[in-house]
């Protein structure tokens, strides 16, 4: 990465938005958490609410009771990822349980230019996801003990096409 010079425009323009966003909501969010602003945006798209735990879902229907859902976001053409998933087996089910909490899972493409939204898919067969992450762990090298699950757009595209995800934008 670059070194850039610090920009009073944009530390200015950073501290209104975390301001903005506390005072909407009580205090209780801290709008630079990693991912939360394109949590946001999809969320509006979908008429979900935004959960900010980090340790939860990332998202849920406005119904009673709620789905849950996670997002997994990605630039232009790139894969998506869940990080820092443990590969021992003694903890496999507690590891998947990070996509098997969830109703649907739902993967957004994001312009980096302008932070736009290209694509969103909705997995509803949240299964076809584990056995996937299932499968990648399998694979992992066993002196690998953290790990990356990457899910690329073949596999998103192969699961619309075996009825597993369908396109809900645009």
């Amino acid at each position: 990465m670059p070194i850039v010079q610090p920009n009073q425009a944009i530390v200015d323009s950073a501290i209104n938005l975390y301001q903005a966003a506390r005072n909407a909501n009580n205090n209780d969010i801290n709008i630079f958490q990693p991912g939360l602003v394109r949590e946001f945006i999809i969320a509006l798209q979908l008429g979900h609410n935004v959960n900010t735990n980090k340790r939860e879902h990332d998202a849920e229907s406005t119904g009673n009771p709620p789905e849950m859902y996670e997002y997994l976001t990605a630039f232009g053409n790139s894969s998506f990822q869940i990080d820092r998933v443990i590969s021992d087996t003694n903890q496999r089910v507690q590891q998947l349980n990070r996509i098997t909490r969830n109703d649907k899972i739902y993967f957004a493409s994001f312009n980096k230019q302008d932070l736009s939204l290209i694509t969103i898919w909705e997995l509803h067969n949240v299964q076809h996801m584990s056995d996937e992450a299932n499968n990648q762990l399998n694979s992992a090298s066993s002196n690998v003990q953290i790990k990356h699950l990457t899910f690329s757009r073949r596999w998103l595209n192969d699961a619309v096409t075996n009825n597993h995800a369908t396109i809900v934008f645009p």
